[in-house]
């Protein structure tokens, strides 16, 4: 039976909230910022890889810069690859069945999706088809917006009543998720690794933004638990 969410996540466009008022510069150096990050970690895992399969590709604003490699784009939202980056071979499908074969994939890259699928199923669900395609030695990575930061807190408070959508413009059925939640599914894997990306958010001041940029070795080092954004990598 197909979910409330996964339903309302086919159709579902970012919007302009009711709240969002923030200026253009604070979302800009986030989202840049942000972005540096996860391509200084992402160009050198995947360097080597022959086929990556993008999961929850959107509009592809976050594809690696990959020389050489197979980029495949997966969104179940159709609407959203009219889109997408035209590096990326495009399929229309959902999370929970990725139309690949067992032992295929040299990397899976769940991008910004898994707290969008978590109003639809079991995070089990999609880690074990990526489990599955992926090659002996590959390499999964997620990265996710933090429940123990301000604004994921403030994500899941929202749509216990589905606001979210209204007030920022966002979807109604993400949730942002705790560490615990996604390594918990990582059973299948030989092993992972839980990193802190960035503290940062788009909705921060000028001069905060300033202040974590200049501490941001030390956030990491000693408050990564409460970061905006957290990585996870493991292996098969």
């Amino acid at each position: 039976m197909t979910s409330k969410g996964s339903v309302y996540e086919q159709d579902f466009q970012y919007s302009k909230g009711s709240l969002d008022v923030t200026p253009r510069d604070w979302f800009l150096l986030a989202w840049s910022h942000f972005r540096r990050e996860i391509a200084l970690y992402m160009n050198q895992i995947a360097r080597n890889s022959r086929v990556m399969v993008i999961v929850g590709v959107g509009e592809g604003g976050f594809v690696p810069d990959v020389v050489g490699a197979q980029a495949i784009g997966i969104d179940i939202n159709r609407k959203a690859l009219v889109n997408a980056d035209r590096r990326l071979d495009l399929i229309v499908c959902s999370a929970s069945h990725l139309p690949m074969r067992d032992n295929s994939v040299d990397l899976v890259y769940f991008e910004l999706v898994l707290h969008h699928l978590k109003g639809q199923m079991d995070l089990a669900v999609p880690f074990t088809e990526s489990h599955r395609i992926l090659m002996p030695n590959g390499r999964m990575v997620a990265v996710e917006p933090n429940r123990l930061h301000p604004s994921g807190f403030l994500l899941n408070l929202l749509n216990v009543f589905h606001l979210y959508a209204s007030v920022f413009g966002g979807s109604n059925y993400e949730y942002s998720l705790t560490t615990k939640e996604l390594t918990i599914p990582l059973s299948c894997f030989s092993g992972f690794e839980v990193k802190p990306l960035s503290f940062h958010h788009p909705r921060f001041p000028l001069f905060l933004h300033n202040y974590i940029m200049k501490r941001e070795a030390f956030l990491k080092k000693h408050f990564s638990s409460f970061a905006w954004m957290v990585l996870v990598a493991a292996v098969k």
